[in-house]
């Protein structure tokens, strides 16, 4: 006789304790769930009572400027006494985190009496041990930290951290080496720029438009035009000249001209394009050949570029943009025809009637129609991607 399994107890005892052990499950997480609200309820009252205590402390310190080495001991006894409550201030993240936030929204002695601050108060012990974290939030606070600080003994702490795998921390090693020490930042650490190719290019140039260009020029229009030598990929190559537009235009010029002239790479034609200086009418047939280039991405930037001259002898190139089998260089085209004086005064319809095709009467309307609407504002765009 065959044995039934299904009517055995075993498969009853099994599915029991499946039971107990999923309901175990259950109240395990609840309860899990139960504590982590109540801790971060803690932690958040925690931080809000650590930031009440904090903050007149901190606006009191960007009031204190002292002028002589006495004045500065006695408000330094002062300070010893104003300052007990520090003491039980246990979490550092907090401090750092309050300090690092009015530091950043002020300028000048204020922040100077900030930094007096967290000297006394052992922040930049904090902000040095935390550089080793693995969490990265507690990383890049320090880093922060360490930036506004503004010391040398930060530059040498994070220096290293530049080149780490991680592009948000390398980025911002990046960005306090230039808060503490500009000049060495671009001497020793402005390559980065070019080889640090999980870096937006948004974030870099957040941090060079902050740099002066007296000082950031030169040394940016050197690495551009050695890179170019060295026959950098096209993508990076386009991203440092875009980066150009924070040089100043005397420098920078020679540089963009030797690129348009000789490159044929698409995106870095794009990037020399939009940069191009209008005092440079050497370089306008040029631009004039981009207009019939077989990639459709040179030819809307060729016509973007001419937008700029405002020419009357370049109209004949539009018309015939006007045609193109590309929608936006056909929309490009409509709008710089539509920019240029003569059509200002005398409207556009002289010009529609002499038009070859309806698909080049469609388009110049559509774009006039757009241009009567008071919302319609173009936005150039100077960055590559």
């Amino acid at each position: 006789m065959e044995h039934d399994f299904a009517s055995s107890p075993v498969p009853a005892e099994i599915a029991l304790w499946t039971g107990y052990a999923f309901g175990a499950v259950g109240v395990g997480c609840t309860l899990l769930l139960v504590f982590l609200r109540r801790r971060a309820r803690t932690l958040s009252k925690k931080r809000t009572t650590i930031t009440g205590s904090l903050e007149p402390l901190l606006f009191q310190a960007t009031e204190n400027t002292p002028s002589s080495p006495e004045a500065g001991h006695s408000e330094q006894a002062a300070e010893s006494d104003l300052y007990p409550e520090l003491a039980k201030l246990k979490d550092p993240f907090a401090v750092l985190e309050t300090w690092n936030y009015l530091h950043e929204s002020l300028d000048g002695e204020a922040t100077a009496g900030l930094n007096r601050f967290a000297k006394q108060i052992g922040i930049p012990d904090i902000a040095h041990s935390m550089l080793s974290s693995l969490m990265i939030d507690r990383k890049l606070l320090a880093i922060n930290t360490l930036g506004n600080l503004g010391d040398r003994e930060g530059y040498e702490a994070v220096a290293p951290l530049i080149d780490d795998r991680d592009p948000i921390v390398s980025y911002w090693s990046w960005r306090a080496l230039v808060r503490i020490d500009v000049e060495r930042a671009l001497s020793e650490t402005l390559v980065k720029i070019e080889e640090r190719t999980d870096w937006s290019p948004v974030f870099v140039a957040e941090i060079l438009q902050r740099i002066d260009s007296d000082m950031l020029s030169e040394p940016l229009c050197r690495l551009v035009s050695d890179a170019y030598d060295r026959g950098l990929e096209e993508r990076q190559m386009s991203r440092l000249i875009s980066y150009l537009t924070f040089a100043h235009i005397f420098d920078s010029a020679d540089v963009i001209t030797r690129i348009f002239t000789e490159t044929d790479q698409k995106e870095v034609l794009i990037a020399c394009l939009r940069l191009l200086p209008d005092f440079e009418p050497a370089l306008r047939p040029r631009v004039r050949e981009m207009m019939r280039d077989h990639r459709w991405e040179v030819r809307l930037q060729a016509i973007s570029t001419l937008s700029r001259f405002h020419e009357p002898d370049d109209l004949p190139l539009l018309v015939e943009a006007l045609d193109d089998q590309e929608w936006w260089v056909r929309y490009r085209a409509a709008g710089t025809i539509l920019d240029l004086p003569e059509f200002a005064d005398n409207g556009i319809e002289p010009l529609v009637n002499r038009l070859p095709s309806n698909f080049a009467r469609d388009m110049l309307r559509q774009v006039a129609a757009e241009r009567s609407l008071i919302c319609f504002k173009p936005k150039p765009q100077t960055l590559s991607r």
